[in-house]
C-alpha cells in the first residue's frame, strides 16, 4: 500500500549541467505531470524524491505539505535531498541556523530540517571552494571553476557533506539531544553525485534508513520497474563507463542480488567522466567519521541542557525505539515511475533516487 504521499520531486541536468526541477504535492502514483515528465525527459543524471511528512520519534509535528517543502532542493546548479530526520529539530533549529552564512540564509523558503541541512551544506561547500581557490567568495554558487559552473570536484562535494554531518551531530550532542539523527543526504552539481548513509549512534541496533546501490552497463528497465544490466558491476572501477543507481530501497524485489546495501556511516561518491557527461568516471565508497554521537548523551544522562522546550522531549528511549519499530515501511509504489525516468536517459546515465 502506498505510504509516501506528501509530495514528489525530480531534478535532472541538461548537457550544460544546468539543473531543472519539477515538484508536486500530489502522490507520485496520482500525478499526471510526473507521468508526462517520465515519458518525455532525457538526461544523464536524475534525482528523484518521494516525501512522507511524518512526525519523528520525539513526537515533533510534521512539516506542512507544500511545494516549498518538497525535495530535491536546488540552489543554482546544486541539488540536494534528505531521507531521515535531525533529532530534536524544533529545539536546535536556532543553533543550526546560526551555522548558515548570510548569503545562503535568504534562500531558505520552507520549514523542514532538510532544507536547513541544505543551507548548512552550501555554507560548508562555499568555505571549501573558497579555500581551494585561495580567496573568498560572496555566495555558495561560486567555486574554483567559476560562479554557477558546477565545476566542483567530487572530493569537494564529499568533504562539504562530511562537514555538514559534523556540524549537525556536534550541535545536537552539545545541546543534549538524547536521540540520534539520521542523515541520508544526496547532493549533485550535475557532474558528480555524493550520497551518505549516516546515523550518529554507535549501537549496531541503531541503523540509518536503508540505502542501496547497483551499477553496471547496458541498463534496461523491465516490468515492475526492475533494472537489468547486460554486464552487472561493470563501470565501477577507474576505467569508467556504465551506470550507477542509488536508492533507499531496491526498485524491484525480483533482482535483489544486483543491489548492495551501503554500510552505515559511509558515502557513495560518483564522478562523471571529465570528457563525457554521460559516462561514469569513478565510483568509490568513503567512510564518514565523527567523534560525537547520541550514545554519549544518553550515557551522561544529559537531557536538553541548552534547550528550553524540555516538555517536548518527554519520550523515553524505549518509547522512541517502539515508535521507530512500528513506523510504516516506505512503499515501492513509485518505483516504476523513477525507473521510467532512468530508462529515458542515454545508455550510460548517472541516476540517484531517494525516498524520505
Amino acid at each position: 500500500m502506498p505510504q509516501n504521499a506528501d509530495g514528489t520531486g525530480v531534478v535532472w541536468y541538461d548537457e550544460e549541467r544546468e539543473a531543472h526541477r519539477y515538484t508536486s504535492t500530489a502522490p507520485a502514483w496520482a500525478d499526471p505531470g510526473l507521468q508526462d515528465l517520465s515519458s518525455s525527459t532525457k538526461s544523464s543524471l536524475f534525482f528523484g524524491h518521494v516525501r512522507s511528512a511524518s512526525a519523528n520519534v520525539l513526537g515533533e509535528s510534521a512539516a506542512p505539505v507544500g511545494d516549498f517543502n518538497v525535495h530535491p532542493f536546488v540552489h543554482e546548479n546544486i541539488s540536494f535531498m534528505h531521507n531521515g530526520a535531525v533529532s530534536g529539530f524544533a529545539g536546535v533549529r536556532p543553533l543550526l541556523e546560526a551555522q548558515v552564512n548570510e548569503a545562503v540564509a535568504p534562500a531558505i523558503q520552507g520549514t523542514t530540517d532538510s532544507e536547513l541541512l541544505f543551507s548548512i551544506y552550501l555554507t560548508q561547500l562555499d568555505a571549501i571552494s573558497s579555500k581551494s581557490s585561495g580567496g573568498s567568495s560572496s555566495n555558495s554558487g561560486s567555486s574554483s571553476g567559476g560562479s554557477g559552473s558546477g565545476r566542483y570536484t567530487a572530493p569537494q562535494l564529499a568533504a562539504a557533506l562530511d562537514r555538514t554531518i559534523g556540524v549537525v551531530t556536534a550541535t545536537t550532542v552539545a545541546a543534549g539531544v538524547p536521540h540520534a539523527s539520521s542523515l541520508n543526504l544526496a547532493v549533485s552539481d550535475g557532474a558528480s553525485v555524493v550520497v551518505s548513509r549516516y546515523r550518529n549512534a554507535l549501537a549496531a541496533s541503531e541503523q540509518p534508513p536503508s540505502l542501496y546501490m547497483t551499477h553496471g552497463s547496458g541498463l534496461r528497465v523491465g516490468g515492475g520497474g526492475c533494472l537489468h544490466w547486460a554486464r552487472p558491476g561493470d563501470g565501477g572501477g577507474n576505467g569508467g563507463g556504465g551506470s550507477v543507481v542509488v536508492a533507499s530501497e531496491p526498485l524491484c524485489e525480483n533482482n535483489l542480488s544486483s543491489w548492495s546495501l551501503v554500510p552505515k556511516n559511509t558515502m557513495v561518491v560518483v564522478e562523471a567522466d571529465p570528457l563525457r557527461n554521460d559516462r561514469v568516471g569513478r565510483l568509490w565508497l568513503r567512510p564518514v567519521y565523527h567523534g560525537v554521537n547520541a550514545d554519549e548523551v544518553r550515557q551522561r544522562g544529559e537531557r536538553w541542557a541548552r534547550v528550553q522546550q524540555r516538555s517536548a522531549w518527554a519520550s523515553s528511549d524505549a518509547a522512541a525505539a517502539a515508535a521507530a519499530a512500528t513506523a510504516p515501511r516506505a512503499g515501492l509504489c513509485s518505483a516504476a515511475v523513477l525507473a521510467q525516468l532512468a530508462s529515458n536517459a542515454p545508455p550510460s546515465p548517472l541516476t540517484a533516487t531517494l525516498r524520505a
